[in-house]
């Protein structure tokens, strides 16, 4: 789940108020936040803003929840300092060769972020399984605006230590139907 971080028109972090809804979103059941992530414009922060996003939240939460959005080489320094896990944003990458390169550079552990709106190159199935043969797979991702029936090819061809999320706002459960409720 993305996570706010509070900003108000001088364009700094107001800490105070940050600190505490990162507190109220750490007594949830939500089990990941994704820090600076595009929801909350977390692009348009400098990598010491977003530094500042990780230690408010990281001060009430455990790394484990948290999922650091990397906009800069710099903020995957920034979360490996916490031990959160980064979320590299897959942007400006021209073709699979340049995605091979950016997914090989990425730590271990990482998740990678995956929009048509970053650049040409977006992780599909065919680049999935180049990544998996060639050894670059990340840990998992979140991948946007992939079609419903690509879904279940991308998990097969990832492989099942890749944790697949973010792909659909449809969500529907028939154990815990919320009448009234629709996805937008």
């Amino acid at each position: 789940m993305p996570a706010l971080h509070l900003q108000p028109a001088s364009g700094r972090i107001d800490q105070h108020a940050t600190r505490l809804y990162a507190e109220r979103a750490a007594a949830t059941w939500v089990d990941y936040f994704i820090l600076s992530g595009s929801t909350t414009r977390g692009q348009q922060l400098t990598t010491t803003q977003r530094a500042t996003v990780l230690d408010l939240c990281l001060d009430v939460a455990s790394p484990e929840r948290l999922l650091a959005c990397c906009w800069e080489p710099d903020d995957l320094g920034h979360a490996a300092k916490r031990d959160i896990t980064p979320m590299a944003t897959m942007r400006n990458l021209r073709d699979q060769d340049h995605a091979l390169a950016f997914l090989q550079a990425l730590p271990a552990s990482a998740y990678i972020y995956s929009h048509p709106i970053f650049g040409q190159q977006t992780f599909d199935v065919k680049l999935a399984d180049v990544a998996r043969r060639n050894g670059v797979m990340p840990a998992g991702g979140k991948i946007a605006k992939l079609a419903t029936a690509d879904v279940s090819a991308l998990s097969q061809v990832a492989g099942a230590s890749f944790r697949l999320c973010g792909t659909d706002r449809r969500v529907r459960s028939n154990r815990h139907s919320m009448p009234g409720l629709q996805a937008s």
